[in-house]
């Protein structure tokens, strides 16, 4: 009988999560202040990415500085980031990148681009995988040159 308990209570606790994602989508006013405060907390960050792969993309543009620089670091959420990034409209996601591409990468480690080379490698726009893999090569950080040479098989 214990058995069946634990999954009652574990189905108890899966529907009043769909419910209340459900009441949070309709009923919430200001979606993007609310989730622009979660996704700086490591505790309701997944919560907020997977929320944003159902919401419209006008939220997720809203908040793209903030998720791109989530991008830019390994964490246990880096996977739903990325998720999030590429549901995002190809043109509008390029001109952010355009935008913010030397402000990512601006006093970054190797870590900063490794991941997101990690990123653009994954983008139907070589563009800026192409742009990262020279800027590494050419940096006198022989970790970052690192991540040049690591990535340069996927611009070939």
């Amino acid at each position: 009988m214990k058995d069946e308990q634990y999954w009652n209570s574990l189905i108890e606790a899966s529907n009043l999560f769909y419910a209340s994602r459900k009441n949070f989508i309709l009923q919430v006013e200001n979606k993007i202040e609310v989730l622009k405060k979660a996704i700086k907390k490591p505790s309701e960050r997944r919560v907020a990415l997977e929320l944003l792969l159902l919401l419209d993309d006008s939220i997720k543009i809203s908040l793209l500085n903030q998720i791109l620089s989530l991008a830019t670091v390994g964490h246990s959420d880096i996977d739903k980031v990325r998720e999030v990034i590429v549901t995002i409209p190809e043109k509008v996601l390029a001109d952010a990148l355009k935008e913010q591409f030397s402000e990512l990468l601006r006093d970054g480690t190797d870590e900063e681009f490794r991941r997101l080379a990690e990123l653009f490698s994954t983008l139907k726009n070589k563009e800026f995988l192409v742009r990262l893999v020279k800027e590494a090569k050419l940096h006198p950080s022989p970790d970052i040159q690192e991540v040049g040479d690591d990535f340069s098989e996927y611009i070939k």
